[in-house]
């Protein structure tokens, strides 16, 4: 197939795109809804004659746009969505009152047949909202009456509901098809750029026509690429729901686990497609935290660290360093368990400036110290300093305390020393924990307040 677009600037028709395959009218769908023109079914499959057809856009002086074709509006009695006037010839009206002659029997027999078929062709959807699922190669063996994309939509709502109403009965039929439809349109992504890489395809002379380079240039990136990640996300996000019903809240930690892994294993589909949404963390971060809360720290642990790569909003942060902590002290890493949870606490404290009071903490640090066998570590002076900013401490308190953490080995407590001890500049404090900045420099300022 193939589809010329035009638009008609003036009195010129000016070739836009063409497009060739046995997709293009699909591309060429998503190429004028993305102008924001109408498209409806009826007109595409109007325009299709043969295996070529056209589309013709208009441009206004204001610079909007409209799909045009006055043949086909005419025979639908609409121009644009407002209904042509009534005709008043009367030849016309006289034509209308003439007895119509009757047709041949041939003629009914045969509409029947026609009739017949085409009922054949439609689809029965409940026949396809099962258990184990069904995939768009299975629906295309169907037949694609009504159109795929329509029909896409209507079992979209059909397997919610289903799964919503039997979750674990219709849970493997739903993520099935949702991953099918993401793998449909990867497909038609990596067809319409001519690579699989999306750095590749982003290189203009790769392009197929130039559809191809309109699409890969929008400001999103490919719609393909796009509707593929959306179906990849919604399977995601089912799985762990089932994951979660199975484990905590009933007692199957391996079917859990199993769910988990599909919704991690489609997170990294997303990513290899260019998706980086705030979201992507939660599944390596759940996978990670059902790893060490089936006691296996180890496999947790670069999980996890992939989450953090991910974790891009400071209350992910804190989540995941917490958990990298606990991994860490249950494995003996005494100062990556230290220096995890240092960072959680000095993070939420700077954006949660009312937990100022070290109590809220002790838990934490208190499980963490144990864990690890050493009362004295950087976490004790992340308590001091709570505590001295919460006006439980004087300076010399502080002080005291904090020489009784050996300085050479954790560097926090090296440079609040150097700040309350010595009354050396902050600026002039070398420290590692950036997480800590506001902290120590809540602590600073108490000091000059003294």
């Amino acid at each position: 197939m193939t589809i010329i677009g035009y638009r008609l600037i003036g009195d010129k028709l000016v070739e836009i795109m063409r497009i060739d395959g046995k997709n293009a009218d699909e591309r060429a769908k998503i190429y004028l809804e993305s102008l924001g023109l109408p498209v409806e079914e009826s007109y595409m499959e109007e325009h299709v004659k043969s295996n070529f057809y056209t589309i013709f856009i208009k441009i206004h002086e204001d610079g909007t746009q409209e799909l045009i074709d006055l043949a086909y509006h005419a025979r639908k009695g609409s121009y644009h969505g407002r209904p042509f006037p009534p005709k008043r010839n009367k030849r016309s009206q006289e034509k209308r009152k003439r007895k119509p002659r009757k047709k041949d029997n041939t003629i009914k027999k045969n509409e029947k047949k026609e009739k017949t078929a085409g009922d054949q062709k439609k689809i029965d959807l409940s026949s396809l909202v099962r258990p184990e699922g069904v995939t768009v190669q299975e629906i295309m063996l169907e037949g694609r009456k009504p159109a795929l994309s329509k029909l896409i939509v209507e079992l979209e709502d059909r397997y919610s509901e289903a799964w919503e109403k039997e979750p674990l009965v219709y849970a493997d039929g739903y993520i099935k098809f949702l991953i099918s439809l993401g793998d449909y349109y990867l497909q038609r992504y990596k067809e319409a750029t001519g690579d699989d890489s999306p750095e590749e395809a982003a290189k203009p002379q790769r392009y197929l026509d130039s559809f191809d380079a309109w699409l890969v240039a929008l400001k999103e990136g490919s719609l393909f690429a796009n509707k593929a990640i959306n179906y990849y996300q919604q399977a995601a996000q089912v799985a762990t729901q089932v994951a979660f019903i199975y484990f905590p809240q009933g007692d199957n930690p391996e079917e859990a686990e199993k769910y988990l892994k599909m919704a991690a294993d489609l997170a990294e589909k997303m990513i290899s497609l260019g998706e980086s949404g705030e979201n992507l963390w939660t599944y390596f971060s759940n996978l990670g935290t059902h790893y060490y809360e089936t006691y296996r720290s180890g496999d947790a642990l670069p999980v996890l660290e992939k989450a953090l790569r991910y974790a891009t909003s400071p209350d992910a942060r804190i989540v995941v360093f917490h958990n990298l902590s606990l991994c860490h002290a249950d494995l003996g890493n005494v100062s990556k368990a230290v220096e995890h949870l240092a960072r959680s606490i000095c993070l939420h404290y700077a954006i949660n400036n009312e937990y100022s009071d070290v109590k809220y903490y002790n838990a934490d640090i208190e499980r963490v110290s144990s864990m690890v066998g050493d009362d004295f570590t950087d976490l004790l002076a992340l308590r001091i300093a709570l505590d001295f900013v919460g006006g439980g401490l004087t300076k010399d308190e502080a002080c005291r305390y904090l020489k009784e953490i050996p300085k050479e080995k954790w560097p926090l407590s090296r440079t609040l020393q150097q700040l309350i001890c010595g009354g050396v500049p902050l600026q002039e404090v070398p420290y590692r924990c950036e997480e800590c900045k506001a902290l120590l420099e809540d602590v600073e300022r108490v000091i000059n307040l003294q």
